[in-house]
C-alpha cells in the first residue's frame, strides 16, 4: 500500500503542466507586456500555384447579339525576374471598348507585436507583412489602368506594377463584341463563346453565361444584370490619370466574375487551349423552345395516328369471319397485351417529356403557361387511357359478354403494371445519375 501511494505522488509531480511553470517564469521576467491575442498567419509555400492560371468569365448577351465579356485572370510569376508583360489572344471576334485593369490587393500581416499593458489598442501592431496570394485573396482591391495594344487577335498588356518572382498577380479585361452569337431561322440567337487563349497552363476555369433581364436563356436558372457598363465607366472616372483607385461597387462586381444564369467549369487546360460554351437565348420562350414544341407535337400526332391505325386493323381482323372461330382466350390476351403496350409507351413518353422540361425548359416552373399545359396534357392523357383500356374492354364486351370484358380489363392492368415495373428497373439501372457540381472558390464581397 505504501508503495502504491508513493508511485501516485511521483506521477503527479512528473505530469505537472509545463504551461504553469512557463507562465510563472514569464510573469517573473515580464516588463508590463502581454502576448498578442491573434495568432500569426501561416506562411504559404513557395510557388504554390505552379499548375497554372485561374480564369473566371462573366458573359452577358444582349438582344442585338452583342456580348459583354468580363474576364478575371489570376496568374503566378514563376520566373527568376519581375513580370511586367502579359499576352493573350481573343479568338473569333473583334473586341470593342476594350479595357484592362491590374488588380492590386493589400498585403496581409503574418507576424504581430505585443500590446503594452494598459493601452487601449484593439489590434496589436504588425511587425511583418506578406505580399498577397491572389489565388486565395479575400478583401478589397485597388485597380490600376494598364496600357495595352491589340494586333490582330493578340492583346499585349503592360502591367503598371510588375509582379515579383514567385509571387502572384491578377488583372481584369472588359470588352464588347459581336460574333459570338448568330440568329437562327426561328428568331432565337445561337451563341458559342470561346475563352481567351494564353501561353500558360490553366489550372481552373469558370464561365458564367447570362442575358439581359428582358431575354430568356435556355437552361438558365435566373437572370443576372451586373450593370457592367456603369461600373466600368465609374471606375474610369475614379481612376483619373491611371493611378490605382478603390471602388466598393467594382469590388462587388469583380468578386462575382464567373457567376451567371448558367455556369460551366473546366480544369487542367494546356497552353493555348480554350474552352467553348454554346447555347441559345431569345426574347420570348416560344422562340426559344419552338423546335422542341414542334417535335413534341409531331411525336404526339404520330402516336395518335399509330394507335388509330393499329386499332382499326385489329378491329377489321377481329370482325372478319375467319377470326370468329379463334379461341376467345387468345383474343382477350392479344387485345389486353396490345392496349397495355400502347398505354405503357404513352406513359413513358409523358414521363420523358416532363423530365426534359424540368431540366431544360424554363417555362416548366416559372411561367403562367405551365398550369394550362399541365391541364391540357391531363385531358389528353385521360382520353388516351380511356380509349386504350376501357375502349378495349368495351370491344370485348360487345363480342363475348361482361365476364370476358372484366377479364380483359384485369389482364390489361396486370400487363401495364408489369411494363411500368420493367421501365422503372431499367431507369434505375441505366438512367443518368446526377452528380453534384463543385464550383471553384471565388472570393465573395462582404
Amino acid at each position: 500500500m505504501v508503495k502504491k501511494i508513493f508511485l501516485i505522488i511521483l506521477s503527479i509531480f512528473l505530469l505537472l503542466p509545463r504551461s504553469i511553470l512557463a507562465q510563472d517564469s514569464q510573469s517573473a521576467g515580464s516588463s508590463g507586456t502581454i502576448a498578442p491575442s491573434i495568432m500569426p498567419v501561416r506562411r504559404p509555400p513557395s510557388n504554390p500555384n505552379f499548375l497554372g492560371q485561374s480564369q473566371y468569365y462573366s458573359v452577358t448577351f444582349r438582344g442585338n447579339g452583342e456580348a459583354v465579356v468580363s474576364a478575371k485572370i489570376v496568374f503566378s510569376n514563376l520566373d527568376s525576374k519581375q513580370l511586367s508583360e502579359m499576352q493573350l489572344q481573343i479568338p473569333k471576334v473583334n473586341p470593342n471598348d476594350l479595357t484592362v485593369y491590374q488588380v492590386l490587393a493589400e498585403p496581409s500581416c503574418i507576424r504581430y507585436g505585443v500590446v503594452p499593458q494598459g493601452t487601449l489598442y484593439i489590434q496589436p501592431p504588425c511587425l511583418e507583412y506578406q505580399e498577397p496570394d491572389y489565388f486565395q485573396y479575400y478583401g478589397n482591391n485597388k485597380y490600376q489602368k494598364a496600357d495595352f495594344n491589340l494586333k490582330g487577335d493578340t492583346l499585349n498588356i503592360s502591367l503598371p506594377t510588375p509582379v515579383k518572382e514567385n509571387k502572384s498577380g491578377a488583372f481584369f479585361v472588359y470588352f464588347r463584341a459581336n460574333g459570338y452569337a448568330s440568329k437562327n431561322i426561328l428568331g432565337a440567337w445561337n451563341f458559342n463563346f470561346e475563352t481567351l487563349k494564353v501561353d500558360d497552363k490553366i489550372q481552373n476555369l469558370q464561365v458564367g453565361i447570362s442575358t439581359d433581364s428582358d431575354l430568356f436563356l435556355k437552361g438558365g436558372q435566373g437572370q443576372i444584370n451586373y450593370r457592367t457598363n456603369e461600373i466600368v465607366s465609374s471606375l474610369k472616372m475614379d481612376a483619373g490619370s491611371a493611378a490605382p483607385a478603390a471602388s466598393p461597387s467594382f469590388d462587388n462586381f469583380y468578386n462575382q466574375i464567373g457567376n451567371g444564369a448558367i455556369i460551366k467549369n473546366a480544369s487542367s487546360l494546356g497552353p493555348s487551349e480554350t474552352y467553348k460554351v454554346a447555347g441559345i437565348y431569345a426574347d420570348s420562350q416560344i422562340k426559344l423552345y419552338l423546335r422542341e414544341i414542334g417535335m413534341g407535337i409531331a411525336v404526339f400526332v404520330g402516336v395518335i395516328v399509330t394507335v388509330s391505325l393499329v386499332g382499326f386493323v385489329l378491329y377489321k381482323i377481329l370482325k372478319s369471319r375467319s377470326f370468329e372461330k379463334t379461341n376467345k382466350v387468345v383474343v382477350i390476351f392479344l387485345v389486353s397485351l396490345g392496349s397495355s403496350i400502347f398505354a405503357s409507351l404513352y406513359t413513358g413518353l409523358i414521363f420523358a417529356g416532363f423530365n426534359y422540361f424540368s431540366r431544360n425548359f424554363y417555362i416548366y416552373s416559372n411561367s403562367q403557361f405551365f398550369p394550362l399545359i399541365a391541364l391540357l396534357v391531363l385531358v389528353i392523357s385521360l382520353i388516351v387511357y380511356g380509349i386504350l383500356i376501357f375502349g378495349a374492354a368495351a370491344f370485348i364486351y360487345s363480342k363475348y359478354g361482361l365476364g370476358a370484358s372484366i377479364a380483359n380489363l384485369f389482364l390489361t392492368l396486370i400487363f401495364i403494371t408489369l411494363f411500368l415495373g420493367i421501365g422503372i428497373l431499367l431507369l434505375i439501372l441505366f438512367g443518368q445519375k446526377s452528380t453534384p457540381i463543385v464550383y471553384p472558390i471565388t472570393p465573395l464581397a462582404k
